[in-house]
């Protein structure tokens, strides 16, 4: 989660662009380590007002960017 509105006060449009970057890149981090403990992961990236409100009161004045959702998949290939 970000607070957008002070990326962009501080950076202009190029705010919104370093918040995903910075999302992307520790979200791409939570992949490799998951992958690395044999876990499975996936990004989530559409999110309303509701995921916001879950969050509270932490997530107040934040935006959500990107989800990792990490954990033992269900069923693996058995050609992996």
């Amino acid at each position: 989660m970000s607070d957008l509105e002070r990326a962009l006060a501080a950076l202009g449009n190029r705010g919104y662009r370093d918040a995903h970057l910075e999302g992307g890149i520790a979200g791409g981090r939570a992949y490799l380590a998951a992958y690395s403990l044999g876990r499975g992961a996936t990004g989530l990236t559409f999110y309303d007002d509701d995921t916001t409100k879950f969050f509270e009161p932490h997530a107040t004045g934040k935006s959500p960017l990107l989800m990792v959702a990490i954990g033992v998949p269900r069923s693996r290939s058995k050609t992996a």
